[in-house]
């Protein structure tokens, strides 16, 4: 199973939490699973095949940030399990 299905298959088991994922934005960069727990918004970039987020990734990660938001990169199911 690839790691973005991993990772909605659990959020979609858990309590209180709201998860998809983004098949189509209209703003480049946008992370690939929008997820709203317990009151808190979160977004996830999943890496998988590539070492890092490109610019216009990173930069749309800050501004989540900036807003209140949490932002994540994931490249492994156990760490997300860790930070979730």
């Amino acid at each position: 199973m690839k790691l973005q299905s991993q990772i909605l298959t659990y959020l979609k088991q858990q309590p209180k939490t709201w998860a998809i994922k983004v098949e189509v934005a209209n703003q480049r960069g946008c992370p690939d699973i929008l997820l709203c727990c317990s009151g808190k918004f979160i977004a996830i970039e999943v890496i998988q095949g590539k070492d890092k987020v490109s610019p216009i990734q990173a930069e749309q990660m800050k501004l989540i940030r900036n807003a209140g938001g949490d932002a994540w990169i994931i490249t492994d199911f156990k760490v997300f399990k860790l930070l979730f």
